[in-house]
């Protein structure tokens, strides 16, 4: 193999290995997006699941003072 061979076959390959690299550095920029919202959502889930609970531990705690109320009858 030449010289001249060598570096038009070595060209191609230098455009694709800066082509993976280039994407492997988007692809990087797009996963810390998308964990940054999935991270943001996860805390909005948790927020409201945490007022759900409390106002099921409300009406748990209602139901318990008429439960009680009806037996000392």
């Amino acid at each position: 193999m030449t010289s001249d061979q060598r570096i038009t076959a070595g060209i191609p390959l230098a455009a694709v290995l800066l082509g993976i690299l280039r994407n492997e550095f988007a692809m990087s920029g797009l996963e810390r997006h998308v964990f940054s919202r999935v991270e943001s959502l996860e805390k909005v889930m948790s927020a409201k699941f945490e007022a759900q609970s409390q106002g099921l531990m409300r009406v748990e705690q209602v139901l318990d003072a008429r439960l009680k109320h009806l037996e000392e009858r």
